[in-house]
């Protein structure tokens, strides 16, 4: 039996597609420049359910432990066996999400596009709003920034950070004007100065979108 090694040169090269913008939120887990939306999957059927579950059983299981304070007995394996199961409910809500923002992550960059521009938010202040403080938490922004950039690194495309301070839900993407009354509740975005209107997290993909592209031009 003969084997023979040789170098071979590999012509197909991978088609760069266009730069995008992702606005990141909590109406929807993402926004592309390019019309993308990926859904936030907490408001599914199933991750409904799931979280009705939790809370049938944390109302069990802070029973259990009311009746423990007060009678100063030892834990019951009923109680025992409700912490198991919100243990195992919580693993699949964790998993869910894993996985949602997987197949979000892996679409996005396996379409290499020329780079991707995220905003560099800071989440630990986006949780002080109480309103909003769990609905941040569940769609897991920093997870998803984690797996963009190991993701990015992998297959060769460019992973841009929009600063902090970048006001793209505030800016027109059409003619830059920025408006500074916008409001959360704002779900759409009209231009005082050009009229030009737009979904409001698209608008705001696209300014990230611009904004990489004058990062790179500079």
């Amino acid at each position: 039996m003969v084997s023979v090694a040789a170098d071979v040169e590999c012509t197909d090269a991978v088609e760069v597609t266009e730069p995008i913008g992702v606005d990141l939120g909590v109406k929807e887990l993402a926004v592309v420049s390019d019309g993308q939306i990926f859904k936030n999957i907490n408001k599914t059927r199933k991750l409904k359910q799931l979280e009705k579950r939790k809370k049938r059983l944390q109302r069990r299981a802070s029973r259990h432990y009311e009746r423990m304070v007060k009678t100063r007995c030892k834990k019951s394996r009923g109680l025992e066996k409700l912490e198991k199961q919100i243990r195992s409910v919580n693993n699949k809500i964790r998993d869910q999400h894993t996985n949602h923002i997987h197949q979000m992550t892996s679409k996005l960059v396996k379409t290499k596009p020329a780079f991707i521009v995220i905003e560099d938010l800071n989440v630990n202040g986006m949780l002080k709003n109480h309103r909003l403080a769990k609905a941040i938490q569940d769609n897991r922004l920093a997870e998803v920034r984690r797996q963009l950039e190991y993701k990015c690194n992998w297959y060769g495309v460019k992973l841009i950070i929009a600063d902090r301070f970048y006001p793209s839900s505030k800016l027109c993407s059409d003619c830059g004007h920025k408006k500074t009354d916008l409001k959360l509740s704002d779900r759409t975005y009209h231009c005082d100065e050009c009229g030009m209107t737009m979904d409001r997290d698209l608008n705001a993909a696209v300014n990230l979108m611009q904004y990489g592209m004058r990062e790179l031009s500079a």
